[in-house]
């Protein structure tokens, strides 16, 4: 017992000499994550369908109106939100040249960089410019997302690059609040499941007596951004030549599996190949699923609200644990699954990490084991580690460890983190176990309830609302 504490120890203050890196050496570092994107990009294939899939959508958008995508690739399971991404790349270079490829993979290395910089301007704001340099780079090197857009060429980042703007934006300049409901918007647009988060966001970031005005301030922003985006595809929310709607069934319908792939609840209750039809304890999977979901939304809304009343964590921590909370159910819970769709999830507990201020081993150390087996599940999907026949129980195992890690993250209660225990500060790089300077998104924390403290706007108040 006495040789673990003593390496706990040694782990922290090597934790806290790095956290103290100057601005050049975090750039260095920050290069250098690039610089292996790009090389991984140019030297590794990638997953050779969803390349051709993507060729394929870029011939159609190269050689026919926009307006005509859908009808020349009816079963497209993409909204148009990151369409005029592939229509751009399209009009730039010939889909079946051999550089295109590494266009495509290029998109998401720009996400990757798009999603540091949202972090540490976000975290650094809230908590402390090194916390925020340490959270950018904690993602830049974590392998999951260097596996996802470097090497497989998937875009999962876009979406997420353009929910953490618009997050960032709304914390930075409350004043401005109508502005980050455009890329918000449009990251639903991208990926439809990301709306769970922005409506937890909403309901605990916002003090509920502003929410009413948020949503009303917001909503003409959002219904712009989605006909600006939707309506050259022909795609409306009414009296269009493709509902929304219709597009929606398009993509939810496609693949109708309990799990694709995603090492989740699903795999482990009902492995092998089944269809989110077949009943589970008398219920059909895909409805218990949504059934498990609801529940623990509710009760990661209703415990983090409880945790900021009781002054026990600022609006801004329980807000970013809701959200990896949310975020993280729908990856375990719902069927219809893919492996990739746990970014979200793995980039919001990235974050939650930095917000929460002075960070915790006990904190860090699960959602360092939870990149690094999510990096495993990734490339046991391509293929690359070991026979397919073990993919199955590969999968299993892994999806044990998610489920692990999400009941950890529910005991944080409400955003305020595990108990005792040496503190990095991030501010400073040094270690202590005092309790860390609480601010939230309406002011400082107090020991027993939320106070008004800094003028509105002032650096630090993060307030979601104007």
């Amino acid at each position: 017992m006495y040789r673990v504490e003593e390496l706990l120890v040694a782990v922290r203050h090597a934790l806290c000499r790095l956290v103290g890196w100057s601005v050049d050496r975090a750039a260095r570092l920050a290069v250098l994550a690039v610089v292996l994107r790009v090389a991984l990009a140019v030297l590794v294939d990638g997953h050779g369908p969803d390349r051709e899939t993507y060729r394929g959508w870029g011939r159609a958008l190269r050689t026919h109106p926009v307006a005509d995508f859908y009808a020349v690739v009816p079963d497209a399971d993409h909204l148009p939100g990151d369409l005029w991404l592939h229509a751009l790349l399209a009009r730039a270079a010939n889909p079946d040249s051999a550089a295109y490829p590494l266009l495509l993979k290029g998109v998401p290395i720009l996400a990757d960089l798009v999603i540091a910089a949202a972090m540490m301007s976000l975290v650094g704001w809230l908590v402390g410019s090194r916390a925020g340099r340490a959270t950018a780079l904690a993602y830049l090197w974590c392998p999951a997302p260097i596996v996802v857009g470097a090497v497989w060429g998937q875009w999962d980042h876009v979406s997420i690059a353009a929910l953490l703007g618009a997050v960032t934006i709304a914390v930075r300049s409350p004043r401005r609040l109508p502005l980050p409901a455009a890329p918000a918007a449009w990251a639903v647009l991208m990926k439809p499941q990301l709306v769970i988060g922005v409506a937890v966001l909403l309901v605990v970031g916002v003090p509920g007596r502003r929410l009413a005005t948020t949503l009303a301030r917001g909503v003409i922003p959002a219904l712009a951004t989605t006909v600006l985006v939707c309506g050259p595809f022909q795609v409306g929310i009414l009296g269009a030549r493709w509902s929304l709607a219709d597009r929606l069934a398009v993509v939810a319908d496609r693949y109708t599996g309990v799990s694709l792939g995603a090492p989740n609840l699903w795999s482990v209750v009902m492995p092998g190949w089944h269809l989110d039809d077949e009943r589970l304890l008398g219920i059909p999977a895909r409805l218990l699923g949504h059934v498990l979901l609801g529940l623990v939304v509710a009760a990661a809304v209703l415990l983090a609200l409880r945790a900021i009343r009781a002054g026990r964590t600022r609006r801004a921590t329980a807000g970013a644990w809701t959200v990896m909370i949310a975020l993280g159910g729908f990856f375990l819970l719902e069927t219809r699954n893919h492996e990739r769709y746990v970014m979200p999830w793995l980039v919001a507990s990235i974050l939650w990490v930095g917000v929460a201020g002075p960070a915790r081993l006990r904190r860090a150390l699960p959602i360092a084991v939870f990149g690094l087996s999510t990096a495993v599940a990734l490339i046991t999907a391509l293929g690359w580690l070991w026979p397919v026949d073990w993919r199955d129980p590969t999968y299993r195992t892994i999806a044990a460890i998610y489920l692990a890690v999400f009941a950890w993250l529910l005991g944080c209660s409400g955003g305020a983190g595990p108990g005792r225990g040496g503190q990095l500060d991030l501010r400073h790089g040094q270690t202590q176990d005092r309790a860390a300077a609480r601010r939230g998104f309406d002011g400082v924390v107090g020991a027993d309830r939320p106070v008004r403290g800094d003028p509105a706007g002032a650096r630090g108040a993060g307030r979601l609302s104007g």
